[in-house]
């Protein structure tokens, strides 16, 4: 894959947003999916800050800094910016021209 556009489809297409993944949202209006969904990707930002927060404070304490670790938490970082803008509609082009002014 060579584009964000294309990373963005295919991890769209690997985390389906289905009932069969996530059985509370079969009950669910399309309101309340969305708000699922941006806490649901809350919660993976949370887990992943923690583990590089690990990987961070061990290193100040005098381990050596696990940078394949870093690497990888950055890739799986935007990996959930990918699902969470997917899932509210913001397209890896919208992501793109809105950097500039959000950076």
């Amino acid at each position: 894959m060579k584009t964000l556009t294309e990373a963005q489809k295919f991890i769209a297409e690997k985390y389906k947003n289905t009932g069969e993944n996530y059985p509370e949202l079969a009950k669910l209006s399309d309101e309340e999916r969305i708000k699922f969904d941006v806490r649901h990707c809350a919660l993976h930002s949370v887990k992943l800050a923690g583990k590089l927060a690990t990987v961070s404070e061990d290193a100040d304490h005098g381990e050596s800094l696990d940078v394949e670790k870093v690497k990888k938490l950055a890739v799986k970082e935007l990996i959930n910016a990918l699902v969470l803008a997917d899932r509210v509609g913001l397209s890896a082009d919208e992501i793109i021209k809105r950097i500039p002014e959000e950076a």
